[in-house]
């Protein structure tokens, strides 16, 4: 027997002191990753991503980059029956303005274990899966390649 399961996620950023900064969880299965989850009826998939970043973290304050999204599709078995998997993220530009304050793994639901701002280099080599890693290339070869990112303007939610 086989089933589909399709989750979205996002990979949250910021740009401070010239570099890329990228944040991931420890999910409950000790598996580091970044925040993924079931989308709910009605929700599209960037509402999705967004919901899952705030209940996974409490940040509230993320602009989604329009031109920027990667699949990764995969299976595995669980008891018994394969899973196909769809995994859908987008690239999620966080407010750091009052970062102290909005990152919290309280009411996560026993979710989120543990996260972590990290550069390019520490996340690649956190991040557990290969193909989360293959993504995490991909989206900073994409960074590279977009500067424009960096002066993004929160106030205006336009860049300069």
């Amino acid at each position: 027997m086989t089933i589909k399961d399709k989750s979205i996620g996002i990979i949250p950023i910021f740009y401070e002191k010239n570099k890329y900064w990228f944040l991931i969880i420890q999910q409950s299965l000790r598996d580091w990753i970044f925040p993924k989850g079931h989308p709910i009826s009605g929700e599209t998939d960037t509402q999705t991503a967004l919901r899952e970043l705030y209940e996974e973290t409490k940040i509230n304050k993320c602009t989604i980059i329009d031109n920027f999204k990667y699949e990764l599709n995969y299976s595995f078995k669980r008891q018994g029956v394969i899973v196909e998997k769809q995994v859908i993220f987008f690239l999620g530009l966080v407010d750091i303005s009052n970062i102290s304050t909005i990152i919290s793994l309280e009411n996560s639901a026993g979710e989120v274990l543990d996260l972590k701002w990290l550069s390019y280099d520490d996340a690649l080599k956190q991040l557990t899966h290969k193909n989360q890693q293959e993504m995490l290339k991909q989206v900073f070869k994409y960074l590279k390649n977009n500067t424009s990112i960096q002066s993004y303007n929160f106030i205006n939610n336009e860049q300069k």
